[in-house]
């Protein structure tokens, strides 16, 4: 059994070793821990604007949308994540809404290509300092391919219900 006095020394023996580790100009630096920025770990991929830009131009702003709210869930923040989610199934089925009740002489294009403007600016503006701070720190970035995948996998969750709409009109007598 260990005495009172053999704790003390063996205390005042390590509190020697850190002040003369402090002094010793050959000692090893020691590192200062800091929690990670914006809360997320620092193994937890992140993505940035350009994989948000790059979902949204694959799979609608679902795409996107499921890419942010992938950085939020990995932040901690998960009602802010499934809020970011239902935002961007709200906004790809007000795009789609707008471009079906579109008179069919007007193109619809420039629609989407200013939902792909206002989703880059949306992650800019939600995630793009959290972002970089993340991978300052030596965060882990994104996959583009993964990015990729997420942007296509969103795009097949709107053309099924779409395409099933579709028939189910065509066999009740056509749009218009």
């Amino acid at each position: 059994m260990e005495s009172e006095g053999a704790r003390a020394n063996a205390n005042a023996n390590a509190n020697a070793d850190a002040d003369a580790d402090a002094l010793n100009p050959y000692a090893a630096p020691r590192a200062v821990v800091e929690a990670p920025p914006g809360g997320a770990r620092l193994d937890a991929a992140l993505y940035d604007y350009r994989h948000v830009a790059l979902a949204t131009f694959l799979g609608t702003t679902l795409g996107g949308a499921l890419l942010m709210a992938l950085n939020e869930h990995r932040r901690g923040r998960t009602i802010v994540a499934l809020n970011t989610l239902l935002a961007g199934f709200v906004g790809t089925w007000f795009l789609l809404t707008i471009a079906y009740v579109a008179p069919d002489n007007i193109p619809t294009y420039p629609l989407s290509l200013a939902s792909l403007v206002v989703m880059v600016a949306i992650a800019r503006w939600r995630q793009g300092k959290v972002v970089r701070q993340h991978y300052v720190a030596g965060g882990k970035h994104g996959s583009g391919w993964a990015a990729a995948g997420l942007g296509l996998l969103s795009l097949l969750a709107v053309v099924v219900p779409l395409a099933g709409f579709f028939l189910l009109e065509e066999a009740a007598g056509g749009r218009r």
